[in-house]
């Protein structure tokens, strides 16, 4: 990301990386990186994404007006509770394809392709 954001920055274009559907771990790995970038314009925080989110881990960010608080603690800067991460196996982040969905190519998780779906 840093190698992509160097190149970007090069043409004055901001970055916004996505991280909604990553998982929270993956947030708080994203969070120090994004807080060195010079052209980072938002990322994405979806406080209730999935159900575990509080389960996961322990020390959850701190988000005050609308900015994520950059974890002092050593690694991520939260502990990893890795009997609930065990009781959540990663599905992959990309459904296949459904027959009955043709103009789909691709969806997300169910409940946030739904705006996706063209009217019946």
């Amino acid at each position: 990301m840093k190698k992509i954001a160097a190149m970007a920055e090069a043409h004055y274009i901001t970055m916004a990386p996505h991280d909604g559907s990553l998982s929270p771990v993956a947030e708080m790995a994203a969070v120090p990186l994004i807080a060195t970038l010079a052209n980072f314009l938002i990322l994405e925080h979806r406080a209730d994404d999935v159900p575990q989110r509080y389960e996961v881990m322990e020390s959850q960010p701190e988000v005050i007006d609308s900015y994520i608080e950059v974890p002092d603690g050593p690694g991520l800067g939260v502990d990893i509770v890795e009997e609930s991460i065990a009781k959540y196996p990663s599905q992959g982040n990309v459904i296949p394809p459904n027959p009955n969905r043709e103009h789909l190519y691709f969806q997300t998780r169910e409940q946030c392709a739904r705006w996706l779906e063209k009217p019946r």
